[in-house]
Protein backbone atom coordinates (compact mmCIF):
# COMPACT_ATOMS: atom_id res chain seq x y z
CA UNK A 1 0.00 0.00 0.00
CA UNK A 2 1.43 3.40 -0.91
CA UNK A 3 2.55 5.61 1.95
CA UNK A 4 -0.04 8.28 1.11
CA UNK A 5 -2.94 5.83 1.17
CA UNK A 6 -1.68 4.26 4.38
CA UNK A 7 -1.41 7.69 6.01
CA UNK A 8 -4.99 8.50 5.03
CA UNK A 9 -6.23 5.22 6.47
CA UNK A 10 -4.36 5.78 9.72
CA UNK A 11 -5.77 9.30 9.93
CA UNK A 12 -9.33 8.06 9.47
CA UNK A 13 -8.79 5.42 12.15
CA UNK A 14 -7.54 8.09 14.54
CA UNK A 15 -10.45 10.36 13.70
CA UNK A 16 -12.97 7.64 14.61
CA UNK A 17 -11.32 7.30 18.02
CA UNK A 18 -11.88 10.98 18.93
CA UNK A 19 -14.63 11.29 21.59
CA UNK A 20 -15.62 14.87 20.81
CA UNK A 21 -18.14 14.72 17.96
CA UNK A 22 -17.19 18.11 16.53
CA UNK A 23 -13.47 17.40 16.57
CA UNK A 24 -14.10 13.93 15.15
CA UNK A 25 -16.08 15.37 12.25
CA UNK A 26 -13.37 17.95 11.52
CA UNK A 27 -10.75 15.21 11.48
CA UNK A 28 -12.74 13.08 9.01
CA UNK A 29 -13.24 16.09 6.74
CA UNK A 30 -9.48 16.76 6.80
CA UNK A 31 -8.73 13.11 5.97
CA UNK A 32 -11.14 13.21 3.02
CA UNK A 33 -9.55 16.42 1.78
CA UNK A 34 -6.10 14.89 2.09
CA UNK A 35 -7.23 11.79 0.22
CA UNK A 36 -8.52 13.86 -2.68
CA UNK A 37 -5.36 15.93 -2.76
CA UNK A 38 -3.05 12.90 -2.85
CA UNK A 39 -5.26 11.02 -5.31
CA UNK A 40 -5.71 8.08 -2.97
CA UNK A 41 -8.76 5.83 -3.49
CA UNK A 42 -11.75 6.65 -1.36
CA UNK A 43 -11.81 4.55 1.81
CA UNK A 44 -14.96 3.28 3.35
CA UNK A 45 -16.02 5.51 6.18
CA UNK A 46 -17.17 3.91 9.43
CA UNK A 47 -20.88 3.78 10.20
CA UNK A 48 -20.48 6.32 13.00
CA UNK A 49 -19.23 9.04 10.57
CA UNK A 50 -21.86 11.21 8.95
CA UNK A 51 -21.75 12.40 5.36
CA UNK A 52 -20.43 15.96 5.33
CA UNK A 53 -19.80 18.57 2.75
CA UNK A 54 -16.25 18.35 1.32
CA UNK A 55 -14.36 21.61 1.67
CA UNK A 56 -12.50 23.23 -1.15
CA UNK A 57 -9.02 21.95 -2.17
CA UNK A 58 -5.92 23.35 -0.53
CA UNK A 59 -4.32 26.45 -1.96
CA UNK A 60 -1.15 26.44 -4.07
CA UNK A 61 0.92 27.83 -1.20
CA UNK A 62 -0.12 24.90 0.99
CA UNK A 63 0.66 22.43 -1.81
CA UNK A 64 4.16 23.88 -2.20
CA UNK A 65 4.75 23.67 1.53
CA UNK A 66 3.55 20.02 1.64
CA UNK A 67 6.99 18.34 0.98
CA UNK A 68 8.55 20.44 3.74
CA UNK A 69 6.02 19.80 6.54
CA UNK A 70 4.97 16.24 5.73
CA UNK A 71 1.58 14.57 5.62
CA UNK A 72 0.78 15.03 9.33
CA UNK A 73 1.70 18.68 9.22
CA UNK A 74 -0.70 19.14 6.33
CA UNK A 75 -3.45 17.34 8.22
CA UNK A 76 -2.88 19.68 11.17
CA UNK A 77 -3.11 22.68 8.84
CA UNK A 78 -6.36 21.40 7.38
CA UNK A 79 -7.79 20.94 10.83
CA UNK A 80 -6.85 24.48 11.82
CA UNK A 81 -8.23 25.91 8.59
CA UNK A 82 -11.55 24.08 8.75
CA UNK A 83 -12.09 24.71 12.45
CA UNK A 84 -14.39 27.72 12.90
CA UNK A 85 -12.73 30.61 14.66
CA UNK A 86 -14.62 32.19 17.54
CA UNK A 87 -16.10 35.54 16.69
CA UNK A 88 -14.41 38.50 18.27
CA UNK A 89 -16.54 39.98 20.96
CA UNK A 90 -16.31 43.79 20.96
CA UNK A 91 -15.30 45.30 24.23
CA UNK A 92 -18.09 47.16 25.93
CA UNK A 93 -17.83 50.90 25.64
CA UNK A 94 -17.35 52.80 28.89
CA UNK A 95 -20.51 54.22 30.30
CA UNK A 96 -21.04 57.74 29.15
CA UNK A 97 -21.66 60.08 32.03
CA UNK A 98 -23.44 63.18 30.96
CA UNK A 99 -23.23 66.44 32.76
CA UNK A 100 -26.86 66.13 33.65
CA UNK A 101 -26.32 62.72 35.27
CA UNK A 102 -23.20 63.91 37.07
CA UNK A 103 -24.97 66.85 38.65
CA UNK A 104 -27.47 66.13 41.39
CA UNK A 105 -31.01 66.34 40.13
CA UNK A 106 -32.93 68.91 42.07
CA UNK A 107 -36.52 67.96 42.66
CA UNK A 108 -39.09 70.62 41.78
CA UNK A 109 -40.34 72.54 44.72
CA UNK A 110 -44.03 71.92 45.26
CA UNK A 111 -45.61 74.87 46.91
CA UNK A 112 -48.47 74.07 49.23
CA UNK A 113 -51.85 75.10 48.01
CA UNK A 114 -53.11 78.19 49.75
CA UNK A 115 -55.74 77.39 52.27
CA UNK A 116 -58.81 79.52 52.27
CA UNK A 117 -59.28 81.32 55.51
CA UNK A 118 -62.51 80.64 57.26
CA UNK A 119 -64.87 83.51 56.71
CA UNK A 120 -67.23 84.09 59.55
CA UNK A 121 -70.68 85.00 58.36
CA UNK A 122 -71.95 87.62 60.66
CA UNK A 123 -75.42 89.00 60.95
CA UNK A 124 -75.91 92.68 61.42
CA UNK A 125 -79.20 93.63 63.00
CA UNK A 126 -80.46 96.95 61.78
CA UNK A 127 -82.93 98.65 64.00
CA UNK A 128 -85.87 99.78 61.96
CA UNK A 129 -88.37 102.12 63.48
CA UNK A 130 -91.90 101.62 62.30
CA UNK A 131 -94.17 104.51 63.07
CA UNK A 132 -97.78 103.73 63.66
CA UNK A 133 -99.40 106.97 62.59
CA UNK A 134 -103.15 107.27 63.07
CA UNK A 135 -105.15 108.11 59.99
CA UNK A 136 -106.59 111.15 61.78
CA UNK A 137 -105.06 112.97 64.77
CA UNK A 138 -104.30 116.40 66.23
CA UNK A 139 -100.74 117.44 67.07
CA UNK A 140 -98.45 120.37 67.81
CA UNK A 141 -96.11 121.97 65.30
CA UNK A 142 -92.69 121.60 66.97
CA UNK A 143 -90.60 122.86 64.03
CA UNK A 144 -91.29 124.76 60.83
CA UNK A 145 -89.28 125.91 57.85
CA UNK A 146 -90.18 127.85 54.72
CA UNK A 147 -88.99 126.43 51.40
CA UNK A 148 -88.90 127.90 47.91
CA UNK A 149 -91.94 128.09 45.66
CA UNK A 150 -94.30 128.58 48.59
CA UNK A 151 -93.54 125.18 50.09
CA UNK A 152 -92.87 124.38 53.73
CA UNK A 153 -91.62 121.74 56.20
CA UNK A 154 -93.88 120.96 59.18
CA UNK A 155 -92.67 118.80 62.11
CA UNK A 156 -95.49 117.52 64.34
CA UNK A 157 -94.85 116.34 67.92
CA UNK A 158 -91.13 115.90 67.11
CA UNK A 159 -92.06 112.56 65.58
CA UNK A 160 -93.22 113.06 62.01
CA UNK A 161 -92.13 115.46 59.27
CA UNK A 162 -94.27 116.70 56.40
CA UNK A 163 -93.46 118.65 53.27
CA UNK A 164 -96.45 120.58 51.90
CA UNK A 165 -97.61 123.54 49.85
CA UNK A 166 -99.41 126.88 50.38
CA UNK A 167 -97.08 128.18 53.05
CA UNK A 168 -98.41 131.74 52.68
CA UNK A 169 -102.12 130.88 52.83
CA UNK A 170 -101.94 128.21 55.51
CA UNK A 171 -100.19 130.54 57.96
CA UNK A 172 -98.92 127.58 59.96
CA UNK A 173 -96.22 128.51 62.45
CA UNK A 174 -94.26 126.77 65.18
CA UNK A 175 -96.40 126.09 68.27
CA UNK A 176 -99.72 125.92 66.38
CA UNK A 177 -102.12 123.03 66.85
CA UNK A 178 -102.91 121.34 63.56
CA UNK A 179 -105.28 118.64 62.43
CA UNK A 180 -103.62 115.84 60.39
CA UNK A 181 -105.66 113.49 58.23
CA UNK A 182 -104.31 110.68 56.04
CA UNK A 183 -105.57 110.90 52.48
CA UNK A 184 -103.82 108.19 50.42
CA UNK A 185 -100.86 105.86 50.56
CA UNK A 186 -100.90 104.59 46.96
CA UNK A 187 -98.10 106.88 45.77
CA UNK A 188 -96.58 107.50 49.18
CA UNK A 189 -98.08 108.73 52.40
CA UNK A 190 -100.16 111.80 51.53
CA UNK A 191 -101.83 113.91 54.22
CA UNK A 192 -104.05 116.96 54.64
CA UNK A 193 -102.95 119.39 57.34
CA UNK A 194 -105.33 122.13 58.55
CA UNK A 195 -103.99 125.02 60.61
CA UNK A 196 -105.40 128.22 62.13
CA UNK A 197 -106.45 129.65 58.76
CA UNK A 198 -108.42 126.55 57.92
CA UNK A 199 -106.59 126.44 54.58
CA UNK A 200 -105.74 122.79 54.01
CA UNK A 201 -102.14 121.94 53.19
CA UNK A 202 -101.55 118.91 50.96
CA UNK A 203 -98.35 117.28 52.19
CA UNK A 204 -96.17 114.19 51.81
CA UNK A 205 -94.55 112.54 54.81
CA UNK A 206 -90.75 112.28 54.74
CA UNK A 207 -89.76 108.92 56.22
CA UNK A 208 -86.88 110.06 58.39
CA UNK A 209 -86.85 106.71 60.24
CA UNK A 210 -85.25 105.03 57.24
CA UNK A 211 -81.61 103.97 57.57
CA UNK A 212 -80.62 105.15 54.11
CA UNK A 213 -81.53 108.70 53.18
CA UNK A 214 -80.36 110.85 50.33
CA UNK A 215 -78.62 114.11 51.03
CA UNK A 216 -81.69 116.28 50.56
CA UNK A 217 -83.91 114.21 52.85
CA UNK A 218 -81.19 114.01 55.49
CA UNK A 219 -80.94 117.79 55.50
CA UNK A 220 -84.72 118.14 55.86
CA UNK A 221 -84.91 115.53 58.62
CA UNK A 222 -82.55 117.64 60.72
CA UNK A 223 -85.71 119.46 61.95
CA UNK A 224 -86.52 116.45 64.10
CA UNK A 225 -84.61 115.85 67.34
CA UNK A 226 -83.47 112.42 66.15
CA UNK A 227 -82.65 113.71 62.70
Amino acid sequence: MPDAERAVCELQARCVGIEDAERRQECLVAAETLRRTLGAPKASEPNAARAVEVPEAVSEAEAEAEPRRGIWGRVTGLLKRDRPQPAAVPEPLPAQITDQAAEPVSEPTIEPEPTLSEVAISRTTVDRTVLEIPSHFVGEVTAHRKLVRDRQLIAVDDRVLFEGDVWRESKIREGNRVEVQKVSSLFGERYRIIGPSKRAVTANRIRCERVELNTDDRRKCSLLPDG
